[in-house]
């Protein structure tokens, strides 16, 4: 929030079907055919990879997994011994993989203990349309009820959640933004003890208090909503610049959302800030259900009321929030 202070708030064929069973993803990035217990057979693009800081995305192996013979009469045992030696066989690790269930009893089994190798399977239950049996949704780490929104990046970002791996959300000319992690705590600190970052925004908490703050933010803030503040950080080299992003959050009686940044020292009086609340902007119109943007800014703050300015804010009206006085300023999308 350009205010300064943010708030301590906690993605049909005619082909013909190839059976039920598990689908076992590799490392990789590439297309192939997966195929439910449906009538009609579905072409999905499936895209899973580790990945790395800068996101490159390497090329690996796509292995299919089609189960027992018998899943009915298939025990435990006979599961987990049939998809060890599958895995095995192809020289992928259980937590290179991806497994899309349209049996209960399927995830049953990745989920039947917490500390073995099936655990760490990131898995993706696909109910099928019309079928009697509900898949179980505590169990899975993403529950289909439809294939229209899954392509490669939606099924590489359910990968990631599950290895708590940061999402990259978008890339500027100079830099891109990413979700912060527990790793990123030195960095944090080490931005917000420079010389006037504290001037409009909220210090952190103590080392611990904060980490556990980060920590509920990441589950709970990414995890349901899917965005928030993020990391800036400089292209090429992955140097922190800053913090921005947007957050959720009730002004009044109103759900808006709110836009936010803070810009290190050493790199400000460049444009970065401008740069990046731009591509916010435009991310947020292109990625979430509102109308519009708001800011709310400490009267003194004149770098962040010019830079609102230059974005095509504009300001309502002076508000009382959290006991402080802020110029409240809204970016309508046309």
């Amino acid at each position: 929030m350009l205010k300064g202070k943010e708030q301590k708030t906690g993605e049909n064929n005619n082909s013909k079907p190839m059976g039920k069973g598990f689908f076992v993803v590799g490392c990789v990035i590439i297309y192939f055919l997966i195929v439910g217990i449906v009538s009609a057979a579905i072409h999905l693009p499936v895209a899973i990879t580790k990945i790395s800081d800068n996101s490159e995305i390497k090329k690996a192996k796509v292995v299919l997994y089609d189960g027992p013979k018998s899943l009915k009469d298939a025990t435990d045992a006979d599961l987990e011994k049939d998809i060890t030696f599958f895995l095995s066989g192809h020289h992928v690790k259980p937590e290179e993989c991806m497994l899309l269930a349209t049996e209960p009893e399927e995830v049953a089994w990745a989920k039947k203990d917490a500390d073995s190798d099936s655990d760490q399977l990131t898995i993706i239950g696909y109910e099928v349309p019309d079928f009697s049996k509900q898949m179980p949704l505590s169990n899975v780490d993403m529950l289909l009820l439809g294939l229209e929104e899954v392509d490669t990046e939606f099924l590489l970002r359910t990968f990631q959640r599950k290895h708590h791996l940061p999402w990259r959300i978008l890339e500027t000319k100079r830099c891109y933004l990413r979700e912060i992690t527990l790793d990123d705590m030195d960095d944090l600190f080490d931005l917000y003890n420079k010389k006037g970052i504290t001037d409009y925004i909220e210090p952190l908490y103590e080392r611990q208090e904060e980490e556990e703050y980060q920590r509920a933010y990441i589950e709970n803030m990414y995890g349901y909503y899917g965005y928030g503040m993020w990391l800036a950080k400089e292209r090429g080299t992955h140097r922190l610049i800053g913090r921005a992003g947007i957050d959720y959050r009730m002004l009044g009686e109103e759900e808006i959302i709110e836009m936010g940044y803070v810009i290190a020292p050493e790199y400000q009086r460049q444009g970065y800030a401008y740069e990046v609340c731009q591509a916010i902007m435009a991310w947020a119109k292109n990625n979430l259900d509102f109308r519009r943007i708001d800011c709310l800014v400490e009267p003194g703050n004149e770098a962040s009321l010019g830079l609102l300015h230059k974005l095509g804010f504009q300001e309502t009206e002076k508000i009382n929030q959290d006991g402080k006085i802020f110029r409240h300023f809204r970016y309508f999308y046309p």
